[in-house]
């Protein structure tokens, strides 16, 4: 490893919630997207929202629900931008495809079950569905066609949960659940399983190539994360549900809670936080694309896009005590990202 890579970031807010255009009546952000000249889509209450690169308002696409061309069978969850710069918007059933201008293209027949969706260069679709197995509930990480035909399978995992009334199977809904992380640059997809100390190379084919191994030490789950989490997601279950339901927890922490890859084939692999840790920030391990360790290095935000070296993020803050949560995109720019070297 080179070292500790010091990020000189200039850090803007693109997209605030308290600051919208008052006709778009925003209120909350669910999800963004960014695509390569650096706009964003963003997914708001009420419409999908476009705005430059320096966060200035473009267009909107109102969200009606209904079965016509361009409405949507359910409520949005994403917005994704793939290689061509067209938006695929997933919203429970389907995923809705806009042209970068916010016009209705198609529907795609490809429902995912977990986010993230990733692209590739021919923008065939990767994304993890839901399947109820003996042992619980499996995800398998697949690849699609723009007609919805399966393609392939690249991974799997069991994802436990616990039973409702009736015999109906619940995946456990908190941050220490099992979890994958997907990325795609070039010719490659990697794959993190979230408790394993491993990235997996795939061919776009399906065919594993290499395992790149990370040497950390695996860490146990305390008894004060797990009464944490515990009390917090049994009020959520019972405010939806009214049941006292057990819940499952892993031995140890999981390691990974993100994998991004930039256009210069390097591989960002976010460390998994406690929800005890309430300092600002995230550790990230910086690899090449040949799986050699390069960095660490710190970000100040989530990092959920990055792209041309800069990063995106989304953060909630109040302004006082009383105040309602509000939502803003962050832009962080690397301003010493040539610096950065792409392997040893």
């Amino acid at each position: 490893m080179l070292g500790q890579f010091n990020m000189e970031l200039q850090i803007d807010t693109v997209f605030d919630t308290l600051k919208a255009p008052p006709f778009l009546d925003v209120f909350y952000i669910g999800d963004f997207a960014v695509d390569s000249l650096g706009n964003i889509f963003l997914f708001a209450n009420r419409s999908i929202i476009k705005c430059s690169k320096s966060g200035e308002y473009i267009k909107h696409y109102p969200i009606r629900i209904g079965q016509g061309p361009g409405e949507f069978n359910h409520h949005v969850r994403h917005v994704y931008s793939n290689r061509t710069d067209e938006v695929y918007v997933e919203d429970n059933s389907r995923l809705v495809v806009l042209s970068n201008d916010l016009v209705f293209e198609k529907n795609v027949p490809v429902s995912p079950t977990n986010n993230p969706v990733r692209f590739d260069d021919s923008s065939y679709i990767y994304c993890l569905k839901r399947k109820f197995g003996p042992n619980g509930i499996e995800y398998a990480l697949y690849k699609f066609d723009l007609s919805g035909q399966e393609r392939g399978i690249f991974a799997s995992f069991n994802a436990g949960g616990y039973q409702r009334q009736g015999g109906l199977t619940v995946a456990s809904m908190h941050e220490y659940r099992p979890n994958a992380y997907y990325s795609i640059n070039s010719n490659f997809l990697y794959y993190s399983y979230n408790f394993e100390y491993v990235i997996y190379r795939f061919d776009l084919d399906g065919k594993l190539s290499a395992k790149f191994l990370v040497n950390e030490r695996p860490i146990m789950m305390s008894d004060e994360e797990r009464a944490y989490v515990l009390e917090r997601t049994k009020r959520t279950i019972k405010a939806n549900f009214a049941l006292d339901i057990p819940m499952d927890f892993p031995k140890n922490r999981p390691f990974s809670s993100g994998l991004l890859c930039d256009e210069k084939g390097r591989l960002y692999l976010v460390k998994f936080k406690s929800v005890l840790d309430k300092t600002d920030g995230f550790t990230v391990f910086i690899f090449s694309n040949k799986g050699r360790l390069l960095y660490s290095s710190r970000i100040p935000y989530y990092p959920r896009i990055i792209r041309n070296g800069v990063i995106y993020a989304l953060d909630t803050y109040r302004l006082d005590t009383e105040a309602d949560l509000s939502y803003r995109i962050i832009k962080l720019t690397i301003k010493n990202y040539d610096k950065m070297k792409s392997d040893i």
